[in-house]
């Protein structure tokens, strides 16, 4: 579990380095968390990375980011928010 949330916070630094910080805010306000030293479990980790990473797109214009935890555990759906 650790490691999943390393490679979490890992994710979230190289992802901020790249966005605009206005995005990062509307992202946050849209899950409810304060602010990013505030969040409080993996599944809100993943939730913020997910929601500011670049998503695959297939040819149709869909995302291709389906199940799987990309921080190492098994989920089901569609994650990330933007």
């Amino acid at each position: 579990m650790l490691e999943s949330v390393t490679r979490g916070i890992d994710r979230l630094e190289a992802v901020l380095k790249r966005i605009d910080p206005n995005t990062v805010q509307a992202l946050l306000t849209k899950l409810q968390v304060p602010s990013l030293g505030q969040i409080a479990d993996i599944k809100t980790l993943q939730n913020v990375v997910l929601g500011l990473e670049p998503r695959p797109v297939n040819r149709d214009g869909v995302s291709s980011l389906l199940g799987g935890d990309p921080f190492g555990y098994t989920t089901v759906g569609v994650l990330g928010y933007m």
